[in-house]
């Protein structure tokens, strides 16, 4: 029996998973994951307690925010620089969002609603990115006037809003969202923008 509701409570909480990256979240719901899952919804309310127990079991289950891309969309030799390193660590954040859905649908979820399962997968992402950005920033003093925390901030919430607004559009300021072409141009205008400041 305890194998079969462990296995019944993955199949839910995979269920979770798939909807998000079909349908976005949205769709999430008890009849929805139950439908998606093929089990009884009375089944979630048992193992689960309701809709918010079982979405904090899919955050507790998922690290697709902490993940590092298995093969980075462009391969470089290991930075050195300050400005390579600072630039590294934002195109991380792009390759995270481009190869995995997921991550998107996590990130449109967060910006529109506020509960256990964004703040947790979210959260976990920010502490972990923040803790290396400081760590980086250890090892070199930016320029005077420079408040280099406030500018990763910005770029990284840019990256994070064209990411979520291809869900529904695939063209801002004339750059096309849905090609590598236009996001090449945007991991151009990051690296730029990381060198001016820091050089």
């Amino acid at each position: 029996m305890k194998k079969n509701r462990e296995e019944t409570t993955q199949k839910i909480i995979d269920a979770v998973g798939r909807l998000l990256r079909k349908d976005g979240f949205r769709r999430i719901g008890i009849n929805s994951a139950a439908e998606e899952a093929g089990v009884d919804k009375v089944l979630i309310y048992r193992y689960f307690g309701g809709l918010d127990g079982l979405i904090e079991a899919f955050a507790n289950h998922e690290q697709i925010l902490a993940e590092t891309p298995a093969e980075p969309m462009r391969k470089t030799s290991a930075p050195e620089r300050p400005e390579d390193k600072l630039t590294s660590f934002l195109l991380h954040e792009l390759d995270t969002l481009h190869r995995q859905p997921l991550a998107r649908e996590i990130m449109a979820w967060d910006l529109f609603e506020d509960n256990a399962a964004t703040r947790k997968l979210t959260d976990q992402s920010d502490d972990r990115m923040m803790s290396s950005l400081y760590s980086m920033m250890a090892q070199f003093d930016p320029p005077e006037g420079i408040d280099l925390m406030a500018i990763m901030a910005l770029l990284r919430a840019a990256v994070n809003y064209l990411y979520v607004r291809t869900r529904t559009r695939a063209e801002f300021f004339g750059i096309d969202l849905s090609s590598e072409q236009g996001w090449n141009r945007l991991e151009r205008a990051i690296e730029q923008i990381v060198h001016r400041v820091i050089a």
